[in-house]
C-alpha cells in the first residue's frame, strides 16, 4: 500500500517541526502557524496543531528502511543525536518474514 498523505494531530507542533526538519533533515513542503507538511519518500506527512481542550493525540507510525540500509540508518541516526531504544536482546533490529 502507498500512502499519498496522512494528517496527524499534535500538541507539540514546534517540537515535531524542529525534530523532523532540523534534526533529521526531512524536506519541508508547506508550513503555517498551525500545521506543517513534510515529504517522506513519496508521501506527505502533515502535522496539525490539535485543539488545546482535546486529549493529547498518540500515534505510532513507521518509515520503512530497506533491509540493506539498516546498519547505515542506525549509524546516521546516532550521528544526528537520535537515541534508539534497544530491544530486550540488546539489539536495534527486528526481522519479519511477512
Amino acid at each position: 500500500m502507498r500512502i499519498h498523505s496522512i494528517k496527524l494531530l499534535t500538541k507539540q507542533l514546534e517540537q515535531l517541526k524542529k525534530f523532523y526538519i532540523y534534526d533529521l533533515g526531512v524536506q519541508l513542503v508547506e508550513s503555517s502557524s498551525n500545521m506543517f507538511t513534510l515529504k517522506v519518500g513519496k508521501s506527505n506527512l502533515i502535522f496539525e496543531q490539535s485543539d488545546k481542550n482535546e486529549k493529547s493525540p498518540f500515534y505510532h507510525f513507521v518509515i520503512d528502511i530497506p533491509e540493506n540500509k539498516i546498519e547505515e540508518s542506525i549509524t546516521w541516526l546516532n550521528s544526528v543525536g537520535v537515541t534508539l531504544n534497544l530491544l530486550p536482546d540488546n539489539s536495534y533490529q527486528v526481522y519479519s518474514k511477512t
